[in-house]
């Protein structure tokens, strides 16, 4: 059997607009039949 392991991430916020770019770049922008945005990882 596996095991799991955990970990944890900090972000630093000093500049949001990286931060941003990370996660855009980093997901797929879905939308659903209602116009809701959504990501898949």
């Amino acid at each position: 059997m596996p095991s799991v392991k955990q970990f944890q991430v900090a972000f630093d916020c000093a500049e949001p607009e990286r931060v941003a770019r990370f996660w855009n770049e980093s997901c797929i922008v879905m939308q659903d039949i209602e116009g809701n945005e959504f990501c898949l990882d």
